[in-house]
């Protein structure tokens, strides 16, 4: 859920294929998490290390996060650089609110992070607390109880925040409210 930029024009989508090349747009998340990640709350934290495919699952398109020390012997074409700025905001019962911030953007980079750091998305299928329900899910096999388990229909990630500068020096910056599914979750936490 969250921001999404859109190109009208064949113009406007080189404007921003740019701005994103160039590492000129900043993109900020919410997320919600399970459990409460080791971090100084309300302090960023620099997450850096690789992505690499998965080689624990039959999931094909899942990754990896590791640290510089566990890619050590891994070849250099199967580590793609990931950095992600996270901070823990705000603690809701069980769960977390965080807001990441990334530095590199890959494909999954914060749900591989945070399944790395111990911490994993709720409603995330698949980089979650059960693998097997991303599985069961493509196979449309999930029950109550797998529904339970998800506590969410989808990944609570949220693109909250895009901001960027213009040629001409002006700064924009667009937000997105958090969701209500995600906000209940936190409500109905803390009761």
């Amino acid at each position: 859920s969250g921001c999404v930029i859109m190109a009208k024009t064949k113009k406007g989508n080189r404007y921003w294929h740019g701005l994103i090349r160039d590492n000129h747009l900043d993109k900020e998340y919410l997320c919600l998490v399970h459990g409460c990640p080791d971090l100084e709350p309300n302090t960023w934290t620099e997450v850096s290390g690789y992505l690499t495919p998965d080689t624990r699952t039959s999931i094909q398109k899942k990754v990896l996060f590791l640290t510089p020390r566990e890619s050590e012997n891994l070849p250099y074409d199967l580590r793609i650089p990931s950095t992600t700025l996270v901070r823990s905001l705000s603690q809701h019962g069980s769960y977390t609110l965080v807001q990441c911030k990334l530095i590199t953007g890959k494909t999954h980079q914060i749900r591989a992070t945070m399944e790395a750091l111990g911490t994993p998305l709720v409603g995330d299928k698949m980089y979650g607390t059960d693998p097997n329900l991303y599985v069961k899910w493509i196979r449309r096999e999930l029950d109550q109880g797998d529904r339970e388990a998800l506590v969410l229909d989808r990944q609570a990630l949220h693109s909250w925040s895009l901001s960027w500068t213009d040629g001409d020096g002006k700064a924009y910056q667009i937000r997105a409210d958090l969701p209500r599914d995600m906000a209940g979750i936190m409500d109905r936490s803390t009761e």
